[in-house]
């Protein structure tokens, strides 16, 4: 490229930069050391390159011999913290990036959201254990994913903490745990049984804290924790007491295990959706009265689908978002946070 005609090139300017940085670093300025001299014409021109792909602020660079204390470090641009990112001892360079992070345990996985997770993270290379209740279900999807599947009962403490264990022993390492069991019930207090609240509970607290205990006890070297929280938790809707005591139950669990559990760089989160169009609520998906006042209730104007899910709890079990933990991230049309238009 020709020199512009208002003054110097960008390398120009960025030479210019490192030589001035002797007299004090300029905010967003960025110190490096390094070994030599003899690369510093490269490391300029690779400055250039970033600042023009991303477009970001232009940075200097120190380019020092020796110890520099002390050392400043501006905001990287998008191309440094992907480099960055990619640096991450459990993460591939390949366009697989998650084969060699360890394995993925999912309870849950025939549902229909807990299927779509186990397609995203096949798709990236990963490891997979797929286990329900039955393998009736659960066996052709391993089959398409080359996962393995494993009959288990998400509530029993013990199975679970096996489940897990087994995986570490055979993978080397579990890298991420997700819970996708649960249940809905829309009955209000007064018509609510005891067993149907202690089945509530159970396919959705136990189950959670089930995988949360497997995780503090097996996942010893750091990992993810996925749970699944829901919008009845947050917003007071009729009918839900019994779902919306189990949900912010689990709410309360990701927050406390979270804390528990950040020293030994494990983390836990949960997505809390809205209704999502899957096989578990089509007794309200299949009722046209029920389904337009669902609709009605998020302002996204539609319910959810489970691919609506998919790309959140890719992130959350990603290596590289190791500094999210303690989150319950609303995944739900905007139902929990704003009020619905009129329509």
């Amino acid at each position: 490229m020709g020199q512009p005609r208002n003054g110097p090139s960008p390398i120009g300017r960025a030479r210019h930069r490192v030589s001035s940085i002797s007299s004090g670093l300029k905010p967003h300025s960025t110190a490096t050391t390094f070994p030599g001299s003899g690369r510093v014409a490269q490391l300029v021109e690779q400055v250039t390159v970033n600042h023009r792909v991303t477009g970001s602020s232009p940075v200097a660079v120190a380019l020092v011999c020796g110890p520099l204390t002390p050392v400043v470090r501006g905001p990287l641009s998008f191309t440094e913290r992907r480099v960055e990112t990619n640096r991450s001892p459990h993460m591939s360079n390949s366009s697989r990036p998650l084969a060699d992070a360890g394995a993925f345990v999912i309870l849950g996985a025939a549902g229909g959201i807990g299927s779509r997770i186990a397609e995203a993270l096949a798709a990236d290379g990963a490891t997979l254990v797929l286990a329900g209740r039955t393998l009736e279900k659960l066996t052709p999807l391993a089959s398409t994913l080359s996962a393995e599947a494993r009959a288990v009962e998400a509530s029993d403490f013990a199975a679970v903490e096996s489940l897990v264990a087994e995986a570490k022993a055979r993978h080397g390492r579990v890298a991420g745990l997700v819970n996708a069991v649960g249940s809905i019930l829309l009955k209000p207090a007064h018509l609510t049984s005891e067993a149907e609240l202690a089945e509530t509970l159970r396919l959705n607290v136990q189950t959670a804290f089930a995988a949360v205990r497997a995780a503090g006890r097996v996942m010893t070297d750091g990992g993810s924790v996925l749970l699944f929280s829901s919008a009845a938790s947050e917003t007071g809707l009729p009918n839900h007491e019994a779902i919306a005591a189990a949900k912010g139950a689990i709410a309360g669990l990701v927050r406390s295990a979270a804390a528990t559990y950040a020293p030994r760089k494990l983390r836990v989160n949960a997505l809390a959706p809205g209704l999502v169009e899957t096989p578990l609520a089509a007794r309200i998906t299949g009722n046209p009265a029920s389904l337009a006042a669902s609709v009605a209730m998020h302002p996204a104007g539609r319910i959810g689908r489970a691919e609506d899910l998919v790309a959140p709890a890719r992130w959350l079990l990603d290596p590289a978002s190791d500094w999210v933990t303690g989150q319950v991230i609303p995944v739900d049309g905007g139902m929990s946070r704003i009020k619905a238009p009129a329509r």
